[in-house]
């Protein structure tokens, strides 16, 4: 009977997440291994049916600021990894100490002998010292366990929201509950055997902390050797926020100016996608082979999801990042620093927005140096694709069962 490996993932937006674990599954199926799934939205799971097959599936536990937003905005923004954490339960005793139980319930139906866990410190601690644990994500959802403290990534003077010695006491409080050793630093919540965060260095905002070099980016593999030099506008928007109908009308103003448009929207509602239709914006119900994006864009528009925003960088694309968050914040200003691409800041509330943000696109889009600058780098970017970090948890998994 194949060995089982759980795959989890807590925390994050966007089918990145359940698109990481699928093509670890995938490689892990191929030598021998049963995957099974516990994942922060079931529905994801969609984005990797074809992968998932009729693979075994579970909720994972869920922080309670998952899904209620309001509870962190009541205070104020924020500034690091902690932070983001402790806004959604973290900060909270009862929430950690339920959210442990919660995966050694889970871990104890599932009986893996392994567990990879994709953004997902709470299992990460659940697992610690019982099972063989593999964290993987980008360069942003991966912190070295070895960090002192969260860096804080938005510029500025403001500290951070949450003291981490208090944060590290109310995990060690329920770490101790259940037998557990407790940890010595916060950045430890990511504690695991091995480690395989993906990303272009460029991208990873722990470069100069970081140990364990990070892997090739967690990209889908698609045929390379498509032309480019397309004429459209691509747009991909993982999430429905407040910025969104901004951007929508945007596009719209961009096609009114006769520039071809093209989009990828899961959470549009119909009349939207009526209306951006009538615009002229061809929208896609369903997400498109890279292959064919390269094929047809001229230019990339998303609010920073870096599987896209790698897959741009290796063809050549240039592209416009609309950062949510923090951690999209740190790949567009990697992007316009390395001149392949502009980071924008919106502004919702500001009625002019949407005309402003149109204009900047097709500024963008002309921009010649900019698509020179993007071609020229795109070889290297390729060619540090290689290995694919799905083969080297495989590889952990394999060494550590």
């Amino acid at each position: 009977m194949p060995q089982r490996v759980l795959l989890a993932w807590e925390l994050g937006g966007g089918r990145g997440h359940v698109l990481i674990l699928g093509w670890i599954a995938e490689v892990l199926r191929q030598r021998g291994f049963e995957p099974v799934f516990a994942v922060q939205r079931l529905d994801a799971l969609d984005a990797i049916r074809t992968t998932m097959g009729r693979g075994e599936f579970y909720q994972a536990p869920v922080w309670l600021g998952t899904l209620d937003r309001r509870a962190s905005a009541t205070h104020g923004a924020s500034f690091t990894v902690g932070d983001v954490i402790a806004d959604l339960g973290l900060r909270t005793p009862f929430i950690v100490e339920h959210m442990i139980e919660s995966w050694d319930s889970l871990l104890a139906r599932i009986n893996p002998a392994a567990v990879v866990a994709d953004f997902a410190p709470a299992c990460l601690l659940a697992a610690r010292g019982r099972l063989p644990a593999i964290a993987v994500g980008d360069g942003f959802t991966l912190p070295p366990n070895t960090l002192e403290q969260f860096p804080q990534f938005e510029p500025g003077e403001q500290a951070p929201k949450y003291k981490e010695e208090t944060l590290t006491e109310v995990v060690n409080a329920c770490l101790r509950a259940s037998d557990r050793p407790p940890i010595a630093r916060l950045p430890e919540i990511f504690g695991a055997d091995r480690y395989c965060a993906g990303a272009f260095t460029e991208f990873d905002p722990y470069a100069s902390e970081r140990r364990i070099p990070t892997a090739a980016p967690w990209v889908p593999v698609w045929d390379r050797t498509v032309p480019t030099g397309g004429d459209e506008v691509f747009g991909y928007f993982s999430v429905n926020i407040d910025t969104l109908p901004t951007v929508t009308e945007a596009l719209a103003r961009v096609a009114s100016e006769g520039l071809p448009v093209r989009v990828h929207i899961p959470a549009l509602n119909e009349e939207s996608r009526t209306d951006l239709a009538a615009s002229g914006v061809i929208v896609e119900p369903e997400p498109l082979p890279f292959e064919d994006i390269q094929r047809r864009a001229r230019l990339v528009v998303s609010f920073g999801s870096l599987g896209l925003v790698s897959c741009a960088l290796t063809a050549g694309i240039p592209q416009v990042v609309l950062p949510l968050g923090i951690a999209k914040s740190v790949t567009g200003r990697a992007v316009e620093r390395l001149g392949v691409g502009r980071w924008l800041n919106l502004k919702p509330g500001n009625p002019l927005e949407p005309a402003l943000l149109s204009q900047a696109i097709v500024e963008i889009y002309r921009d010649e140096k900019l698509a020179a600058a993007a071609k020229s780098r795109a070889p290297d970017f390729a060619r540090r694709l290689a290995p694919r970090p799905a083969e080297i948890v495989a590889d952990f998994v394999q060494e550590l069962v």
